[in-house]
């Protein structure tokens, strides 16, 4: 666990957290800062004056931070006050207490139990705001599915696969997903702006203030389906390669490092591979004698893909690290830590530009494949090249 406060240089100074992690990274290269390692669960009982930082696998905040909070972990709690932003990337994010300010979200699991300041946006498989929650702002919420039992200031914005309502909102809700359910209980006091392939079940008792109104999906700004997985899926693509870092630091560091020297070669071998696995694996599938080697090589084959999809954050990552002065520690773990949070910021809103997205992240998946297979060739070969380095 790692844990980093950087004080403001001047009073009053702000570093807000709509900058993106870009700035982040800036800072934490620049700034005076002191770095605490801790456990595994690493507890934040004191209260902290200054922007707090955190990467780790589990993260409980009870303390009042009177600053900006970011943390990447697989778990995150936060139970006490924040009184800036709350930036937080993770497997399951829980929300329980006070962000006097933004909240901004990725992850699998997203539960905002509290009082948020401003606006909330988030992205996940599962992103809830509990009964009992209230965002003093707007919502902006994507996922596969989006439920809402909570008070909402503004404007709500759903983009998801199922999407259930049953809070209030004081503005407009724009919804658009497959399935779209509006409780009993639900208050909304704008307009409910929908789009999907089945008409909204809406329950008699919900209370609408403004008109219903049908859009053709995609209308009205909202981000087509492509996009929404493609960023969900980046955000998840995050996740695995902060925690590959993590268990892995060295294996993936050395894989990353043969895609940086070697990318034709990567790029080649990676594209054979995607291309001539299948083929292989259906031939062997398709005798008699080859039936469980073509079930075992199709398998190998899935697996291959998962893991160079995850690796291909980091190697992205890893080249973003060698852009820096030769004075700034490269291997510096927190520094690499919030570069993977920077590229994936940077991959996700790659999706937001249609091809794009899906062009880069297939090039870096196929150069980060054949980097796997090269650096395993390599180490069954004793190849001196090839090494292990401490990251």
């Amino acid at each position: 666990m790692l844990v980093l406060r950087i004080k403001r240089t001047e009073k009053g100074e702000e570093l807000p957290m709509r900058l993106t992690v870009t700035v982040l990274m800036v800072c934490l290269v620049l700034a005076h800062a002191t770095l605490v390692t801790g456990a595994e669960l690493q507890e934040i009982e004191h209260d902290q004056p200054d922007d707090v930082y955190v990467a780790g696998l589990k993260v409980r905040a009870s303390a009042d931070l009177e600053e900006d909070f970011v943390a990447a972990a697989r778990r995150v709690l936060v139970e006490g006050t924040v009184g800036g932003d709350a930036v937080i990337a993770g497997e399951e994010v829980l929300f329980a207490g006070l962000v006097s300010d933004d909240i901004r979200a990725a992850g699998r699991t997203i539960e905002v139990r509290g009082e948020v300041g401003d606006h909330v946006v988030a992205a996940g498989s599962e992103v809830r705001l509990k009964e009992g929650s209230e965002i003093g702002a707007w919502a902006s919420l994507a996922g596969t599915r989006v439920i809402v039992d909570g008070l909402v200031g503004g404007f709500l914005k759903i983009r998801a696969n199922h999407a259930i309502v049953s809070g209030e909102i004081n503005g407009d809700a724009d919804v658009a997903a497959a399935n779209i359910s509006i409780r009993e209980d639900t208050i909304i006091n704008g307009d409910l702006i929908w789009r999907g392939e089945n008409e909204p079940d809406i329950s008699e008792g919900a209370r609408i203030g403004g008109r219903i109104i049908e859009k053709p999906t995609g209308a009205g700004g909202g981000w087509p389906l492509p996009s929404t997985i493609g960023v969900v899926l980046t955000i998840g693509l995050t996740i695995g390669a902060l925690v590959a870092f993590l268990t892995f630091p060295r294996s993936v560091g050395s894989i990353a490092l043969v895609a940086i020297d070697r990318p034709i070669k990567a790029i080649g071998v990676g594209t054979a591979v995607l291309l001539l696995g299948p083929v292989v694996a259906i031939l062997f599938l398709a005798t008699v004698f080859g039936y469980v080697l073509g079930l075992f090589l199709g398998a190998l084959y899935l697996l291959l893909l998962i893991l160079a999809a995850i690796v291909s954050v980091f190697v992205l990552s890893d080249f973003l690290v060698t852009l820096f002065p030769e004075n700034v520690d490269a291997a510096d773990p927190l520094l690499r830590l919030v570069s993977i949070l920077v590229v994936g910021t940077l991959l996700s809103a790659s999706h937001l530009i249609p091809i794009l997205g899906w062009l880069l992240g297939l090039t870096l998946a196929v150069t980060a494949l054949g980097a796997i297979l090269v650096t395993l060739n390599g180490i069954r070969r004793g190849d001196s090249s090839i090494s292990m380095p401490v990251r």
